[in-house]
C-alpha cells in the first residue's frame, strides 16, 4: 500500500506539471506498468495473456519510449519519433524489452518451439521499424506542404511570450474607446444631469411667480 500511495503521489505531481497536450501520452505510458502490476496479482498470466505478458517485459524502459513517442506525435515531431521507435526496434531485436530475457545470441531470434514467431524479438523489431518508416513518411509529406499533415509544432520561447502579450498589450491600450466607455468615464454625464435639474427647477419657478 505504501508503494502505491507513492506512485500516485509521483504520477498526480506529474500530470500536474506536463503539458494539458500531453497528457495522453502520459496514459499511454502507465499500460506497460499496469501490465506488470497485473501480472505480479495475477497466477499464470505469462502462459494465460502472452499479449499482456510481452507488454510486461522492460516494463519501464517501455515506458519511457512509449511517452516519448506519443509526446513527439502530439507535437507533429516526426523525426524525433522516428529515432525513439529505431530505439525501441533495436532494444526488441536484442530482447530486451518484449521478451522474458535478452538473447544476445540470436538463437531465438525469430521465434523458438514455445514461442512463436508473433512474439519473437525479430516480430516486435519488424512492427519498431514499420512505425519509423510512417513516421519518415509523415515527416517527408510534412516537408512537402501536405495539408493533410499539419506542420510541426514549435515551442515558444518564454521570452518570445513576454514579448508576445507586451504586444497584445499595447494593441489593447490603442485600440480606440468606444462613446458608452468614454461617457462612463467622463464628468460630462453627470454635468448634463446637473444642467437638465438646473433648467427644470428654473421652469418651475417662474411658472409658480406666474400664478396668482
Amino acid at each position: 500500500p505504501i508503494i502505491l500511495f507513492v506512485g500516485l503521489a509521483i504520477n498526480q505531481d506529474a500530470f500536474n506539471v506536463v503539458e494539458s497536450r500531453h497528457i495522453p501520452a502520459a496514459i499511454i505510458g502507465l499500460f506497460p506498468q499496469t501490465a506488470d502490476w497485473i501480472l505480479s496479482i495475477w497466477p499464470g498470466a505469462p502462459e494465460a495473456k502472452p499479449g499482456l505478458a510481452a507488454m510486461s517485459y522492460g516494463a519501464l524502459v517501455v515506458c519511457i519510449i512509449w511517452t516519448s513517442m506519443g509526446i513527439f506525435l502530439i507535437d507533429r515531431r516526426f523525426v524525433q519519433a522516428g529515432i525513439w521507435a529505431m530505439v525501441a526496434s533495436c532494444l526488441a531485436g536484442l530482447g530486451l524489452i518484449h521478451q522474458a530475457e535478452a538473447d544476445l545470441t540470436f538463437k531465438t531470434y525469430s521465434g523458438s518451439e514455445t514461442q512463436p514467431f508473433g512474439r519473437s524479438p525479430a516480430a516486435f523489431q519488424l512492427g519498431y521499424m514499420t512505425l519509423a518508416l510512417l513516421f519518415g513518411v509523415l515527416r517527408i509529406l510534412q516537408n512537402c506542404g501536405c495539408s493533410r499533415v499539419p506542420p510541426e509544432r514549435k515551442e515558444v520561447d518564454e521570452n518570445d511570450a513576454e514579448k508576445e502579450a507586451e504586444v497584445v498589450a499595447e494593441r489593447c491600450n490603442e485600440r480606440p474607446q468606444t462613446r458608452i466607455f468614454d461617457a462612463m468615464m467622463s464628468n460630462e454625464v453627470a454635468a448634463g444631469y446637473e444642467e437638465q435639474e438646473d433648467s427644470e427647477g428654473g421652469e418651475s419657478t417662474d411658472e409658480g411667480e406666474l400664478r396668482p
